[in-house]
């Protein structure tokens, strides 16, 4: 049981504005931030990828459709 106790952690809530620029907050919690937010990016810059290449497809079906 002690070592459920230790291995909690306590998860503390700052302001991303203050986070991204270092404000209020440690070097490790501004790390982190900076990669959940590259992580975000990658995701973002992923699916709207597939929403043009899906948007490309029902075009060109549609096109199809016409002939």
């Amino acid at each position: 049981m002690l070592k459920e106790i230790k291995q909690s952690t306590a998860m503390r809530e700052v302001a991303l504005s203050g986070a991204i620029h270092s404000a209020g907050v440690d070097k490790r919690e501004h790390q982190e931030v900076l990669s959940l937010l590259g992580d975000m990016k990658t995701k973002y810059k992923m699916l709207h990828r597939r929403a043009i290449e899906q948007a490309a497809g029902v075009g060109s079906d549609r096109n199809t459709d016409i002939d």
